[in-house]
């Protein structure tokens, strides 16, 4: 996770060690979970700025959409990319 902990907020921006953001949105979205992945191009500025995937939780959101996300993170280092 890229947010400071003291910072809460309804979006979280991460990198996944060893997978591409756009792969990252690729599989969780074969799983059903809408995340976007953030490309250097929309953040030009930004010095050694690296492409992030991006997930918002929603104000009906609850614990089981989190325990899913999740283990879709913990599967996708499984799956092949499409």
């Amino acid at each position: 996770m890229l947010e400071p902990l003291d910072e809460p907020s309804g979006i979280v921006t991460f990198r996944y060690e060893g997978m591409g953001a756009s792969d990252v949105r690729t599989k969780l979205l074969a799983q059903g979970i809408l995340v976007s992945a953030i490309p250097v191009e929309r953040a030009p500025l930004e010095p050694g700025f690296r492409p992030v995937v991006r997930v918002a939780a929603h104000a009906y959101s609850n614990d089981s959409d989190l325990e899913r996300l999740v283990d879709a993170l913990r599967s996708i280092e499984k799956s092949p990319v499409l």
